[in-house]
C-alpha cells in the first residue's frame, strides 16, 4: 500500500508537470525580459542600465515583484484546480493515496515548477558579469552579478514566491471554484495592508491631530513582498531573522492548509467557499473593507471642506450603515451562491458584523478614547520634538528637540490652543503652517500629533502660542546652535534673490552669521508671519561639506542686523543689479 501511494505521488507530480509546464516557461520569459534582456541590449554600455540592474538584483524592481506574485498565485490555482470540479475531485480522491499525500504531491509539484524559472534566471544572471562600461564611477557588472549576489537573488525571490504561494494554496483549499480561488488568494495576500490602510484612513479623517503614516514600518514587514522591495532603502530594517521568519510563516500556513484539506467535504466543492464559518468571516472582512472607504469618499464628495462635527459624524454613520448593508448582501449572495439572502440567518450574521463595526466606530468616528483632545502632563514628558514647515530651513529639516520644563509647558499650551481652534476653517485663515509635536514620555512611549497652525485676525490664539514657544530661551538657543553648526560645516555661501545668486566672501562669513544669530534671538510675530506666507526676500545658501545637502536660510526685512550687514558690504546692491540684468 505504501509503495502504491508513493508511486501515485510521483505519477501525480509528473502529471502536473506535463499539464502545466507552460506556467514555468512563461515565468522564465517574464524574468528574462525584465532582468536579463535590458543588460544584454546594453552589454557594451553597462552604465546605461546599471541603476536598473541594481534594483533588479536587489529585488526592488516592481516588474519582477509582480512576476513573483503572479507566478505564485497562478501555480497554486493550477495544481489545485482539480479540487474545483466535482467530477475530477471525486475521481482523484478515489485513487490509492491519502489526502495528505495528494496535498503534498500537488504542493511540491507547484513549488518545483516555480523554482525552475527562478533558478534558471539566476544562473543566467551570472553570465552578465562580463558586461563592460567606459564610465569610471559606474558599479561594475562583475560585482553586481557575482555568484553570491545571484544566489542571494534566487533565495530572496523564492522566499517571496513561497510566502505568496502558501497563502494561495490555503485560499485554494478554502475556495470552491477557480475564480474564487484566484480572488481569495489576492485577498489573503493583500489583507494586512488593506486593513491597515482603511483603518488609518478613517482615523486620519476623524481623529484630530492624527499623524501616523498610512503604512508604518511595521506594516511593511508583514509580507516579504513589501519587505524585500524596501529592504535596501532603509524603510525597513534588514536581517536574516526576517527571511527565516517568512519561511517559517509560509511553512506554518502550508501545514494549516494541509490540515484543513483533510477536513474538506468534497460535496461542497464548486461553492464559493467550502467552509461556512470561513465564508462568514470573509463576508465580514469584505464588507468592512468596502464600506469604510466608500463612506469616507462619499463624505469628501458631499461635504468638501466641512468641519468634523457631530452632524458630520451622524451623516457618515448613516452612509456607513447603508454601504455596509449593501456590501454584506452582495458578498453573502456570492458566498452562498443564491440571490435569496433576505432571511433570519443573514440578519443574525449581519448582527455580528454590526457589533464589530460599532466598536470600530466608537474609537474612530466618535473618538471615545479622547485621542483628539488628549495632552500629556508636563511631569510625564522627558522631551518634546517639534517639526514645523516655517522653521525647517533654520533647523536643517531636523526635529527641534526640547527638554526644559518651560519649553515643554509652552508646547503643551500650544497644543491646547490648536485643539481649541480646530473649528477654524482653512478658508478663514490668512496663513497656515503644518506642525508636528512628538512627546517622548518618561515611560518610554511616544505621543505624536500633527496640526495645521493658522493665523487669523479673528482667531489669533494658536499663532500667539506658537510665537510664545519660538521666543522661549531654549528654542532660541537651539536655533542659534544649529546656525553655528551650519557655519562650521560650510564650504560655500551665497546670497540669492529669485534665480540670481551672489557669492559671499569667506572673510565675511563670521560677521554674517553673528548678525543672523542676533536676529534669531529677537524673533518676532512679523517674522513668523513672513515665514508662514513663505514670502522671504532673500536666502543664504549654505553649502555643507562632505557632500551634505545645502541649507537655505531665509532672510527678511525684519532681520535688521543681517540686512544691515549685507547692505554695508554692498551685497544687496550688487545682487539687485545682477537680478535686474537677468530679468532683461
Amino acid at each position: 500500500m505504501m509503495k502504491s501511494a508513493v508511486s501515485f505521488s510521483k505519477t501525480w507530480m509528473r502529471e502536473n508537470f506535463r499539464r502545466y509546464w507552460i506556467v514555468p516557461v512563461l515565468g522564465f520569459m517574464g524574468y528574462f525580459l525584465s532582468s536579463i534582456l535590458p543588460v544584454l541590449l546594453c552589454y557594451q554600455r553597462f552604465d546605461i542600465v546599471s541603476s536598473y540592474a541594481s534594483i533588479s538584483i536587489s529585488n526592488q524592481n516592481p516588474a519582477i515583484i509582480g512576476i513573483d506574485c503572479i507566478l505564485a498565485v497562478l501555480m497554486a490555482v493550477c495544481v489545485f484546480s482539480y479540487l474545483h470540479n466535482s467530477a475530477s475531485v471525486t475521481m482523484i480522491h478515489s485513487f490509492p493515496s491519502g489526502r495528505g499525500q495528494l496535498f503534498d504531491a500537488s504542493a511540491l509539484s507547484g513549488f518545483f515548477m516555480m523554482l525552475i524559472p527562478v533558478a534558471a534566471n539566476g544562473i543566467l544572471m551570472m553570465s552578465l558579469s562580463g558586461a563592460r562600461t567606459d564610465v569610471s564611477d559606474t558599479v561594475l557588472a562583475s560585482e553586481l552579478f557575482s555568484p553570491l549576489r545571484c544566489l542571494e537573488w534566487i533565495a530572496e525571490t523564492m522566499i517571496i514566491i513561497f510566502f505568496v504561494y502558501a497563502l494561495s494554496v490555503l485560499a485554494g483549499v478554502l475556495a470552491g471554484n477557480r475564480t474564487i480561488h484566484t480572488l481569495l488568494a489576492l485577498f489573503l495576500n493583500g489583507l494586512p495592508f488593506v486593513l491597515v490602510i482603511i483603518i488609518r484612513m478613517a482615523e486620519s479623517m476623524f481623529l484630530y491631530g492624527y499623524s501616523d503614516e498610512i503604512l508604518a514600518n511595521w506594516t511593511l514587514r508583514l509580507s516579504p513582498v513589501s519587505y524585500m522591495a524596501l529592504k535596501g532603502t532603509g524603510s525597513v530594517p534588514s536581517g536574516l531573522q526576517y527571511e527565516l521568519l517568512y519561511l517559517l510563516a509560509a511553512a506554518v500556513i502550508l501545514i494549516i492548509a494541509r490540515l484543513v484539506y483533510r477536513k474538506v467535504k468534497l460535496e461542497r466543492e464548486e461553492r464559493a467557499c467550502v467552509f461556512p464559518l470561513i465564508a462568514d468571516i470573509i463576508c465580514i472582512l469584505l464588507t468592512f473593507i468596502c464600506a469604510v472607504p466608500s463612506a469616507c469618499l462619499m463624505m469628501v464628495v458631499l461635504t468638501s471642506g466641512a468641519h468634523i462635527n457631530n452632524s458630520f459624524r451622524i451623516r457618515y454613520l448613516i452612509l456607513f450603515v447603508i454601504f455596509s448593508a449593501v456590501y454584506y448582501l452582495i458578498s453573502r449572495a456570492i458566498a452562498d451562491g443564491i440571490t435569496h439572502v433576505f432571511n433570519r440567518s443573514t440578519l443574525k450574521k449581519f448582527g455580528i458584523y454590526a457589533v464589530i463595526a460599532a466598536v470600530f466606530l466608537c474609537f474612530t468616528v466618535f473618538d471615545l478614547s479622547g485621542y483628539s483632545t488628549r495632552t500629556p502632563e508636563t511631569s510625564d514628558v522627558a522631551a518634546v520634538e517639534i517639526t514645523a514647515d516655517l522653521v525647517s530651513d533654520v533647523t536643517g529639516y531636523a526635529p527641534l528637540r526640547l527638554t526644559g520644563r518651560a519649553a515643554v509647558n509652552k508646547t503643551i499650551a500650544l497644543q491646547k490652543e490648536l485643539i481649541d481652534s480646530r473649528e477654524v476653517n482653512d478658508a478663514d485663515a490668512d496663513w497656515s503652517t503644518d506642525i508636528t509635536i512628538t512627546y517622548r514620555l518618561k515611560n518610554g512611549t511616544a505621543m505624536r500629533r500633527t496640526y495645521s497652525c493658522m493665523y487669523s485676525k479673528d482667531h489669533p490664539e494658536s499663532f500667539r502660542a506658537l510665537q510664545t514657544l519660538f521666543a522661549a530661551p531654549e528654542v532660541i538657543e537651539k536655533f542659534t546652535g544649529r546656525i553655528s553648526k551650519f557655519q562650521s560645516r560650510a564650504s560655500n555661501i551665497s546670497l540669492s534673490l529669485d534665480e540670481t545668486a551672489l557669492q559671499i566672501h569667506r572673510s565675511d562669513w563670521s560677521r554674517l552669521f553673528s548678525a543672523y544669530r542676533k536676529d534669531l534671538r529677537s524673533i518676532s510675530g512679523s517674522t513668523l508671519k513672513t515665514l508662514m506666507k513663505n514670502s522671504n526676500l532673500y536666502f543664504l545658501n549654505v553649502e555643507q561639506g562632505n557632500n551634505e545637502s545645502t541649507i537655505y536660510l531665509p532672510v527678511q526685512k525684519s532681520d535688521r542686523n543681517t540686512m544691515k550687514f549685507l547692505q554695508s558690504r554692498g551685497y544687496l546692491k550688487e545682487l539687485k543689479t545682477l537680478n535686474s540684468k537677468s530679468d532683461k
